[in-house]
């Protein structure tokens, strides 16, 4: 019964908690505590450069997905009605 409805689960999932934090920041950030980066050289600056770019990314995805929701749902039935 879910199944229709797949592409929107998995899109809303990935666009709103699973990209940035787990992929993005949480790895950059165990990086420059190992490798123990000082604060504001230029490898600090280019990985914080990255996850915030990444971060506008994310946020840009998970604004797209949801202005085109109301847009999918116009007409239609829902399954065994």
């Amino acid at each position: 019964m879910l199944l229709p409805f797949f592409n929107d689960v998995v899109g809303r999932c990935s666009a709103r908690s699973g990209f940035w934090p787990l992929t993005v920041y949480f790895p950059v950030e165990m990086y420059i505590v190992q490798k123990k980066v000082p604060k504001w050289s230029m490898l600090w600056v280019c990985l914080q450069l990255l996850s915030l770019g990444c971060l506008v990314i994310t946020v840009a995805a998970a604004a797209g997905r949801d202005h085109r929701r109301p847009q999918d749902k116009t007409g239609g039935e829902p399954i065994g009605a």
